[in-house]
C-alpha cells in the first residue's frame, strides 16, 4: 500500500504518531486512513492530518 506523512495532529494526547512521522496505509475509510501506530495499536487518521509524500526518483531531467 501507499505511505503517508503526518502533517497535523488532531489528537494531541496520542503517543502513537507525531508530526513528520511516515506510516504505511493499512486501510481507508470515508474520512481518511487507518495506520498501525508506534506501539502497534490501530489508528484512524482524518484527511487533514496527512499527505502522500511525492517521490521524484522516477522522473528524468531534460538534457541540453
Amino acid at each position: 500500500m501507499n505511505k503517508i506523512k503526518i502533517i497535523k495532529k488532531n489528537d494531541e494526547y496520542s503517543s502513537e504518531y507525531q508530526i513528520g512521522d511516515t506510516f504505511e496505509i493499512e486501510g481507508t475509510w470515508y474520512g481518511g486512513v487507518h495506520i498501525i501506530g508506534k506501539t502497534g495499536a490501530p489508528v484512524s487518521l482524518d484527511k487533514d492530518e496527512y499527505i502522500y509524500p511525492v517521490s521524484y526518483t522516477h522522473l528524468t531531467l531534460p538534457t541540453t
